[in-house]
């Protein structure tokens, strides 16, 4: 037989299951769809035999990569007979080599999970990853889509189903669990015999000192011999007791080695190799990446289903079409094979977090200070490219601007050991008089409330102390204004509390002792700036109950039962004081309309058709699509598209877009409702019994104070977008912080500031609304 043959003989046999990815065929296999059901459940221990098969399995997967790729390059026009006949003999030589490599590693495989029980030898960790990166190349995490096929997503998957399939070894921890209960029982044991002697001899001092002063001198005798037979007990029990320790101690490394999956032990060992931490963090975002794709077909797939379901419900004949049972049963084995493929990927990605949490603790970050004239550009390009909260429009040359003037403003970093040279966290500190109401005037933008007299000349004195030509010495708070992650792969890691703390002590131990060296105040008080993302789409979503209870209200059918369930919160759920909230909204659109009365035509219609002092949920409701309207301008980004209701249609007129935060009447008269719907989102909207606002749970849940609104802080579209310009300050108290934190998460108690409860109402002295 010649080695050719030989070769082809053993690809057969060791690659069958691979046959079933065709690479020109670009839909999915049934058998795809069947294996992934395989790996709903795995077996409670392992075999040699299901070792082998799992190892077969996965270098197939690279194989038929490659074969693959040979393919592709085998198609070229300017390949000849003979150059294909001397890469098939290489190619024959080399699949032959690679045979032998893998079997010594399913050997060593083998002896890891059902011998010897040892680490992963860096063979095997390196050849699972070849197989990785034949699938994702090294250079695709940064730009997934680019790269992204059919053929390389089914692999990907694969891929990952397989590391999910060797999971925890149930046998295994069963008898580690067994030895560890019966060494805790042996100490609590040792424990009660420990008790139990030392009442023994306090109950034998106490006789002594009640005996007869005649009997002293044999009681002594006694009691010494007593005694030198007591401490030989203590001794020997001493020593047993450290010996049962020592094996609880050693119970516990076998439960928690027993508990670790092969897959946690390759990403485990992975942190140790060349470029380790590199490649865990480029899989985690590959995983994100495909993990949010997951939740859209589900998404997707769960709405077709529920859409044939009414169709058949709706059937008035109650018939079914060959046609439509079989798009029933492809829904159905789609749906399953992606809610496979989702647990494998929260399988996979639940073990890096886990690793993450380890590798990235917070004695392992080193903190830097970035500045302009000492850090490689580089790494300020790096700090550029991640800022979303608001973003350097003028690349390095806004950098240059918001790191001026040096002894007021800073950046702070997070850097891992693994990972020098990018950053994985940033935070962006300006230094100012109180604490600042806006975050236009810490960036050097124009702001609407620079435009009294008062404002104006404070606006002065800023810009001389930006160019420096005042040395303002009345500095005493530090204003976090940004915090931004730079690695999407450390997503679900609280570094971003780690990092205001860091800074906290970094600006108490040094910063202030060279302000003071300085002849310049310390920095007593430090808050943030922060934006309120989750308002605009809350308030949407609350007027689209509004716009349910209108439709509800003009249909009788089934009314009473269903209007509990559309009653809106946009300012509380109380709705005591609504009917003159919307009043003031109504009065304030209707003035502006009639100072623009060519901005929006179709939702000014609207307005114009209710009385001014019309208290109609009809009116209630086209007052909040104005004013929506208004808020989120013309920039209609992709967030406020997925809705199809009628108070997410602009209704804009061919005109340039003029900024509603321009109008000062407009601005004055909305404010008070505003402010109160904003309140109330901030501090009354809960997700189990947590603040329903990310960045707001972040805050308090890290032991700050929900301190104050600012209104007109954040004078761009995005700010108008997303939080109707609001932005509020978030008070961190040294002293206080970890009493907060404990009171957050026990209780659920929110530390709030006057001005919030201010807003919403609340007598302070009574604690409750007026």
């Amino acid at each position: 037989m010649s080695a050719a043959s030989f070769c082809c003989r053993v690809q057969k046999g060791i690659y069958r299951r691979i046959t079933s990815l065709s690479y020109e065929k670009r839909d999915w296999n049934p058998i795809l769809l069947q294996h992934s059901k395989r790996y709903q459940y795995t077996s409670p221990q392992y075999s040699e035999d299901r070792v082998a098969a799992w190892c077969r399995r996965l270098w197939g997967l690279a194989q038929s990569g490659r074969f693959d790729s040979q393919s592709t390059s085998s198609n070229s026009p300017s390949s000849s007979s003979s150059v294909g006949s001397t890469l098939n003999s290489e190619a024959n030589r080399a699949l032959l080599g690679e045979l032998q490599s893998q079997a010594r590693l399913v050997e060593e495989l083998k002896a890891v999970m059902i011998g010897e029980k040892g680490r992963l030898p860096d063979s095997v960790v390196e050849s699972v990853w070849d197989v990785y990166e034949s699938i994702i190349p090294p250079i695709v995490p940064s730009n997934i889509d680019r790269i992204m096929t059919p053929t390389r997503e089914t692999m990907f998957f694969e891929f990952i189903g397989l590391l999910a399939e060797l999971d925890i070894n149930l046998a295994d921890i069963r008898v580690a669990a067994n030895k560890l209960n019966h060494s805790l029982s042996e100490v609590e044991s040792l424990l009660a015999e420990v008790d139990r002697m030392e009442a023994s001899h306090t109950n034998e001092k106490n006789t002594t000192r009640k005996g007869n002063s005649m009997d002293v001198t044999c009681s002594n005798n006694s009691n010494s011999n007593n005694n030198n037979n007591g401490d030989m007990s203590s001794a020997t029990l001493s020593v047993k007791l450290v010996t049962a320790k020592h094996a609880i101690m050693r119970q516990c490394f076998a439960v928690r080695h027993a508990g670790s999956p092969v897959h946690y032990l390759w990403l485990r060992q992975t942190a140790s190799l060349e470029r380790g931490m590199r490649r865990l963090m480029d899989l985690r975002r590959c995983i994100s990446y495909f993990y949010s794709k997951s939740r859209h077909h589900i998404s997707t797939l769960q709405a077709q289903k529920q859409k044939q379901q009414e169709e058949k419900e709706n059937n008035e004949k109650k018939e079914v079409s060959l046609a439509m049972e079989t798009d029933k049963i492809r829904i159905q084995e789609s749906l399953d094979l992606w809610v496979s493929r989702q647990r494998h990927l929260s399988t996979i990605d639940g073990a890096l977090k886990f690793l993450f949490s380890d590798f990235f603790a917070k004695e392992w970050l080193v903190m830097e200070e970035l500045t302009w004239d000492t850090t490689p550009p580089l790494l300020l390009e790096q700090v550029i490219a991640a800022e979303q909260v608001h973003p350097f429009d003028g690349g390095l040359l806004d950098m240059k601007k918001r790191l001026q003037p040096t002894h007021n403003r800073h950046l702070f970093a997070f850097f891992h050991p693994a990972v020098v040279e990018e950053p994985l966290i940033a935070v962006q500190v300006a230094l100012t008089r109180g604490i600042a109401n806006s975050v236009d005037r810490i960036l050097g933008r124009p702001s609407p409330l620079d435009d009294n007299q008062e404002s104006h000349h404070q606006r002065e004195k800023e810009q001389q102390e930006e160019k420096g030509e005042v040395c303002n010495d009345e500095v005493d708070t530090a204003i976090f204004y940004s915090i931004n992650s730079a690695q999407s792969a450390l997503h679900g890691m609280n570094l971003g509390n780690l990092l205001i703390k860091r800074v906290v002590r970094e600006i108490e131990a040094k910063l202030n002792t060279v302000r003071r060296a300085n002849g310049l105040s310390s920095i007593t008080t430090f808050s943030t700036l922060s934006p309120i993302p989750g308002y605009i789409p809350w308030l949407t979503a609350e007027v689209a109950k509004l716009q349910q209870c209108v439709h509800l209200q003009n249909n009788d059918t089934k009314r009473d039962m269903s209007l509990k369930f559309t009653q809106h919160r946009i300012f509380g759920a109380n709705g005591k004081d609504d009917v003159h909230l919307f009043k003031q909204l109504r009065m304030a659109l209707v003035g502006f309309v009639k100072r623009h009365p060519d901005v929006h035509v179709t939702l000014v219609e609207q307005l114009q058709q209710e009385a001014p002092d019309a208290v109609s949920n009809t009116a209630n409701l086209a007052t909040m699509n104005l004013l929506l309207t208004l808020f989120k301008g013309n920039n209609n980004n992709n967030n406020n598209n997925n809705n199809n209701n009628n108070h997410t249609n602009t209704g804009l007129h061919n005109k340039e877009w003029e900024p509603w935060w321009g109008d000062h009447i407009f601005t004055r008269a909305i404010e008070a409702p505003l402010l109160r719907s904003v309140a109330h989102y901030l501090y009354e909207e809960k997700r189990r019994s947590r603040i329903l606002d990310p960045v707001g749970n972040f805050h308090i849940s890290n032991g700050a104070t929900m301190l104050r609104l600012n209104y007109l802080a954040n004078c761009t579209p995005a700010g108008s977008q997303e939080s109707a310009t609001v932005m509020v300050n978030y008070l961190y108290d040294p002293a206080r912080v970890s009493e907060q934190v404990n009171t957050y998460e026990v209780h659920r108690t929110v530390s709030v500031g006057s001005n919030i409860l201010q807003h919403l109402g609340y007598d302070e002295t009574k604690g409750q609304k007026d």
